[in-house]
């Protein structure tokens, strides 16, 4: 059995993916894009977006681009 731990590091990156594919999909309509945008460029949310980009191991910056820009895509 792997340990709590490694559960638990994997459970917080799977919310955190599912925390930023949940304000994409929010881009798309413009009755949640306003509080997605709020996330997205830093809100006062006990799990922000600058957390979950970190979690991922990714580059905030570039990330909340790359989302913008397929938001504004469509």
């Amino acid at each position: 059995m792997p340990p709590v731990h490694s559960n638990s590091t994997e459970a917080i990156k799977e919310l955190a993916g599912r925390m930023i594919l949940r304000a994409t999909q929010d881009l798309l309509h413009p009755e949640h894009s306003e509080g997605a945008l709020a996330w997205l460029n830093g809100s006062d949310a006990k799990l922000t977006f600058q957390l979950c980009a970190n979690v991922l191991g990714l580059d905030e910056e570039a990330l909340r681009q790359a989302i913008l820009k397929t938001a504004d895509a469509r």
